[in-house]
């Protein structure tokens, strides 16, 4: 979770405004908190993760919601949704994954990568159905295998096989997405302008 909750310098501010125009400064936090908020959530760490990860799918990329400030709080937060910090744990903080009930499919042939550069859900499950595919376990470990035609007609008794995918229970993952980091250089350099044009239109609305 990213806390957004600036101490903005207004005390500048208050010596140019009079009784009612001050009451509109919490209202002016507030709302350029949320615009902050809401630019980093839809733009900088979508962003973000584009430079880090590996084609991440746009199910990943909107990964965040916002929980947005008040006059009262003047805090606003940025969230990651539950089902996506399942799997972006591994790769914010590290570590070892273990599937509970099933092994983790890994291909072996890059060719079965999607466009994001991940194996499809039930790829593997449904490659082994297919017609010259075959499963394998060998030293412990699970493997899917393709029986490829002979290169070599001399040697068309013999198998040419070839291994697509295989099972782990466990894969060890190093953090390489450093979360957050863009999003508090992001709120750092805007918010001071953002509070700026906020306060002017306060300003113009007071009554």
């Amino acid at each position: 979770m990213a806390l957004i909750s600036v101490s903005a310098d207004v005390k500048k501010a208050k010596k140019k405004l009079n009784r009612i125009q001050k009451k509109q400064i919490p209202f002016a936090l507030s709302n350029a908190i949320n615009d902050v908020a809401f630019h980093a959530k839809k733009n900088v760490e979508p962003a973000a993760m584009k430079q880090y990860l590996d084609r991440p799918a746009r199910f990943t990329t909107n990964s965040f919601h916002v929980k947005k400030s008040t006059k009262k709080t003047l805090v606003g937060r940025i969230l990651i949704r539950p089902n996506r910090w399942n799997y972006l744990k591994y790769v914010v903080l590290g570590g070892a994954s273990t599937r509970v009930g099933r092994d983790h499919a890994i291909a072996i042939d890059h060719s079965l990568l999607n466009r994001y550069g991940g194996l499809p859900r039930n790829r593997a499950k449904r490659l082994a159905k297919q017609k010259g595919h075959f499963a394998l376990t060998s030293k412990g470990t699970d493997y899917i295998f393709r029986r490829n035609a002979p290169r070599n007609k001399a040697k068309a008794g013999e198998d040419n096989i070839e291994a697509r995918v295989v099972f782990k229970k466990t894969t060890t993952q190093t953090k390489i997405y450093p979360l957050w980091q863009a999003t508090i250089k992001s709120v750092s350099s805007r918010f001071p302008s953002t509070f700026d044009r906020r306060l002017k239109f306060a300003l113009k609305t007071a009554r």
